[in-house]
């Protein structure tokens, strides 16, 4: 009789062991999709589109315009090339209609002074779907 028992608890040892393996493994999941959605990470892909916008204006002869690009790698976002004071950096590119999910206006490269005209900046509010954020920004460095 003690055979049946001793089989029925290594049954049970290696259900509670993979029952551990799935809840460990999908802990680990929840854990790396919140830390991916969140934080720098979570811009990850809105930094990545203005490196793409950046290089691909580069060379662009008028750098003292601004610059609206729509519907980039990233679908349904819109992206502002403002003029900027600098030689190697000729335009500060932000996108307008979203913010990374600490709550930052997404921009490259992130120090630049930039020149931006603050009644470009009201047309650019009446045509344009603008995040908050974004308007508070853009508002603080117009002139």
């Amino acid at each position: 009789m003690k055979q049946p028992a001793e089989g029925s608890k290594k049954r049970v040892i290696v259900i509670a062991i993979i029952a551990s393996f799935i809840a460990l493994t999908g802990g680990l999941v929840y854990v790396w999709t919140g830390l991916t959605e969140s934080g720098e990470l979570g811009a990850k892909p809105g930094y990545a589109a203005l490196q793409h916008i950046e290089f691909e204006h580069r060379s662009d002869p008028d750098q003292n315009s601004p610059l609206i690009v729509r519907n980039t790698r990233e679908p349904n976002l819109t992206v502002l090339g403002s003029p900027a004071v600098s030689r190697t950096n000729p335009r500060q590119w932000l996108i307008l209609d979203r913010v990374s999910p600490t709550g930052e206006v997404i921009r490259l490269p992130v120090d630049a002074a930039v020149r931006v005209d603050c009644a470009y900046v009201s047309n650019l509010q009446a045509t344009e779907r603008l995040h908050p954020e974004v308007v508070r920004y853009l508002k603080q460095v117009c002139k």
